[in-house]
């Protein structure tokens, strides 16, 4: 059998760091902490020169963290950055939007879709967030969204499975079904079992200390309502990568 893996690379280390491990493809994004937002101009165009000849590279495009209700001028934000992203030679867009009613924003997918011509379009996690996640999927398959990023409307994978299942089982092969959030070494057997899914999303982080010699420690960068080490990043790790592909191959 087999398997894809995809890593939520949170910038330019996480994604060499999957390129060696051997992973099929990347979601390059910015700020897991918010959930991921579109990562900066510079940051893709370093990746794609980097790592694209050996795996494929897909882009979050979210402009900010919360929900997936975005204004006009957000949507005309995330057309502008697909259409960035595309020029700057990714394979694929990561996307989604929704109305106030829990339903997928149909026209404002109308409109990132066209912007991302004939790029791979991912669905993310809004679809989560839907209502009603069968006629999310509907929608999709009309939209011709390629894949959707899923936790099987649960807080993790794990407990999503048997969603996962009974949500490809309804989408059949015409739209891919991808298994995220919470992934690891010890639990993907399992959620591969219960869903019956080939494709498998995580980041496989772990914490890498700062090099500097010298911290002030009488104040920080980040808001005072929120704690936050800035002496130590979240970054993919070639080792939990691989641990968590081997527990499959």
């Amino acid at each position: 059998m087999s398997y894809t893996f995809e890593i939520c690379a949170n910038g330019i280390d996480s994604a060499i760091n999957a390129m060696q491990a051997g992973a099929a493809r990347i979601e390059l994004c910015s700020d897991l902490v918010e959930g991921g937002i579109t990562p900066s101009y510079g940051t893709i165009k370093r990746t794609v020169e980097l790592v694209s000849s050996s795996l494929v590279v897909h882009v979050l495009i979210r402009p900010r963290g919360g929900d997936f209700l975005y204004s006009e001028d957000e949507i005309a934000i995330i057309c502008d950055d697909i259409a960035t992203a595309r020029d700057l030679g990714v394979d694929g867009v990561v996307i989604g939007a929704l109305k106030e009613d829990g339903s997928l924003d149909v026209k404002a997918m109308e409109r990132m879709i066209k912007s991302a011509s004939d790029l791979s379009v991912t669905c993310h996690r809004a679809f989560d967030m839907c209502k009603d996640a069968y006629a999310a999927i509907d929608v999709l398959k009309d939209l011709g969204v390629n894949r959707v990023l899923s936790s099987g409307q649960k807080p993790n994978a794990l407990e999503g499975a048997i969603n996962l299942k009974n949500f490809a089982e309804y989408a059949g092969s015409s739209l891919v079904f991808m298994a995220g959030a919470g992934i690891n070494k010890g639990n993907i057997a399992f959620i591969r079992n219960s869903s019956g899914l080939n494709e498998f999303h995580l980041s496989g982080k772990s914490k890498v200390l700062s090099a500097m010699n010298f911290k002030n420690e009488e104040l920080s960068m980040s808001s005072s309502h929120v704690v936050i080490d800035e002496y130590a990043r979240d970054v993919s790790s070639v080792q939990i990568i691989k641990d968590v592909m081997g527990a499959l191959n």
